[in-house]
């Protein structure tokens, strides 16, 4: 059942954001103080998330010790060819040999083996073969999972310092306000209730800034060496509009109807199982569990045949010399065929075919239950990325009437036209805007980037034609051509 267990690891959706879990990498926190990161790109945070994962690393390891027993199972079929010599003194004097008391024996022998036929060696083949595949393809569902996980928290950073950024512009309004309090004549319940809102500003600025922290510190983690106070990330807008990503966003964006919803969650649902490594391994998994029980079953019937041949040559001293010369009537040769094959044995009724029928019993139940939860995952993402783009346009229109309100309000505020309750009404629900904007915004690259994840590749990691070619078909499923 190993490999059953690899694969349920490999099978294993994270949950997102709060639920995700802490990955486990190669490298420790104790980093290199003069080693830091000035420029994070998408590319290099997943680059490295990937090089660094110790999971990921010995699902490699396993891969690479499968391939090299196919090596050996097919170097056995070769023929086996073994040369040899040895030179055997015989002392003859208690035998009355009286001509030639020690006398040296010496030839010379090649041996050959050659395996015709062995359904044993077949099957260790053919078992090692599935075992890489089935290790490459876990190799490959953990590495779309560390891609997704490492864009995840980039994006978590991002996200966390552009509401950092609002909520300390947010204070410095409500501090701006409070300022002018004392030239109003304000009064005690005045400054009682905007030193509450600023209070309650900082304490978000603290805990923004200590999620900030502990997003940077996953991400240390991830590529392995510490990230700059003063580093660059790339920005918002730029990750829409990476490659194949703002193709998404806009096809999303198209999305009206129910009908067109309903196509496309078809055309992601169809290519998730199609492609999905999870899936394919389990096919794997089946595949090698019925060659086990074809050779469980068959060893009873089909022999090992084998030929194995031999040929020794002797050699003569010559007289008063050193020399050796071949005497070719003096030479041995045999030549024979085996073959071998149990005519009884009481491993015959072993429970090890039981357990194979067992084993296949639950790769089929379990290749069941990872469609439906692909089927169900697909179609809950693809929701989740028509509301966030949704909500981000809706957003997006909200803010800005927010702050065309938010500067009319202020402006009859400074005129003394307007109450301080109200102008503090105005500056949180601005506030409140941002930040679901923010949100909203967000919430779409995070939709995008786990349907990436089901396609099974990520498009700022690279793009070629079969993407574009998965873009224009998803598209016109969006268009219902």
């Amino acid at each position: 059942m190993k490999y059953l267990s690899i694969l349920l690891i490999a099978v294993t959706f994270s949950a997102h954001a709060a639920n995700r879990q802490e990955p486990v990498y190669a490298y420790s926190p104790e980093y290199t103080q003069t080693k830091k990161a000035e420029n994070l790109t998408f590319r290099f945070v997943a680059e490295k998330a990937v090089e660094n994962n110790t999971e990921l690393n010995k699902l490699k390891q396993e891969r690479d010790t499968e391939a090299k027993r196919i090596d050996k199972a097919i170097s056995s079929l070769f023929p086996e060819i073994r040369a040899s010599a040895a030179m055997n003194t015989l002392d003859k004097t208690r035998i009355d040999y009286r001509e030639k008391a020690v006398q040296d024996n010496v030839n010379a022998k090649i041996k050959m083996k050659q395996i015709l036929f062995s359904d044993s060696v077949i099957a260790n083949k053919n078992t090692a073969e599935y075992k890489a595949s089935v290790h490459k393809l876990a190799a490959e569902s953990v590495r779309l999972d560390i891609i997704r996980d490492a864009a995840d928290s980039y994006y978590s950073l991002l996200r966390l310092t552009d509401l950092s950024t609002a909520e300390k512009n947010h204070l410095g309004y409500l501090n701006s306000i409070r300022q002018g309090l004392k030239a109003r004549k304000a009064r005690k319940s005045d400054y009682a209730r905007i030193d509450k809102l600023i209070k309650a500003s900082k304490s978000r600025i603290t805990q923004l800034e200590q999620d900030r922290l502990n997003e940077i510190s996953i991400l240390e983690t991830m590529i392995g060496q510490k990230i700059a106070a003063d580093c660059s990330f790339e920005s918002y807008e730029k990750m829409l509009d990476a490659n194949g990503i703002k193709d998404l966003s806009d096809i999303f964006t198209s999305l009206t109807t129910e009908e067109k919803i309903a196509k496309v969650k078809q055309f992601f649902t169809e290519k998730a199982l199609d492609d999905s490594p999870e899936l394919m391994a389990i096919d794997e998994l089946l595949k090698l569990n019925k060659r086990d029980i074809k050779t469980e079953k068959r060893k009873f019937v089909l022999p090992d045949v084998s030929i194995n041949g031999e040929y020794t040559q002797y050699l003569d001293k010559k007289e008063d010399s050193d020399e050796y010369t071949a005497d070719f009537s003096k030479n041995d040769w045999s030549l024979n065929l085996r073959l071998s094959m149990p005519i009884f044995d009481g491993k015959r009724s072993s429970p090890d075919l039981y357990a194979k029928n067992t084993e296949r019993i639950q790769y089929l139940n379990k290749r069941a239950e990872l469609r439906d939860t692909i089927k169900i995952r697909m179609e809950n993402t693809v929701d989740w990325a028509v509301d966030a783009e949704s909500n981000r346009s809706m957003t997006a229109d909200i803010k800005n009437e927010a702050d065309k309100n938010l500067k009319k309000q202020r402006t009859l505020y400074d005129a003394k036209k307007l109450k301080l309750s109200a102008q503090l009404t105005a500056c949180e629900d601005y506030y409140a805007d941002q930040k679901d904007g923010i949100n909203a915004g967000y919430s779409l690259v995070y939709a995008l980037n786990d349907l990436q994840r089901a396609y099974g590749k990520f498009f700022f990691m690279s793009q070629d034609y079969e993407d574009n070619r998965f873009i224009y078909d998803l598209r016109a499923a969006a268009e219902g051509r």
